[in-house]
């Protein structure tokens, strides 16, 4: 398989239009470039989309949970954004501050925990880091 260069804009584009935690890139690129499938991909398999976020992307519906000053906090991911006590968030930060009160990375606040998940694991382990792959023969650059 090749490998090809991008840019964090277009690797935060690609993610944003996964489908499902079984979708891949290569899926991705293959329905806008309306190729048709070279083996059938995972993704034809209905789960809940994803709500993407600032590079980040989180199943719909994955429970969130927060542990501050000794009180347990609940959130759900949606369609919107991130539910807590009947507002909706842009962000994991922008409902961790409604919290604290003050600036807080909102991926190393929550803990997540799918639909198909028993454990509870930080909302940064669910937030894949940009990968950057140079095709063969274009440069010295190695991968990222």
């Amino acid at each position: 398989m090749k490998a090809i260069e991008i840019d964090f804009d277009v690797w935060k584009e690609l993610t944003r239009r996964l489908n499902s935690e079984h979708d891949t890139y290569n899926d991705v690129l293959r329905r806008i470039f309306k190729l048709k499938g070279e083996k059938p991909s995972k993704a034809n398999e209905r789960v809940p989309p994803n709500w993407v976020c600032r590079g980040g992307s989180i199943p719909i519906g994955t429970e969130l949970m927060a542990r501050y000053k000794g009180k347990v906090y609940e959130a759900e991911v949606t369609e919107h954004g991130i539910k807590y006590e009947d507002e909706h968030y842009r962000t994991p930060s922008e409902a961790a501050m409604a919290i604290t009160k003050v600036n807080v990375n909102g991926w190393m606040f929550w803990a997540a925990r799918g639909s198909a998940d028993s454990e509870w694991r930080s909302l940064s382990a669910t937030r894949p880091e940009p990968k950057i792959i140079q095709a063969e023969g274009t440069g010295n650059h190695g991968e990222y």
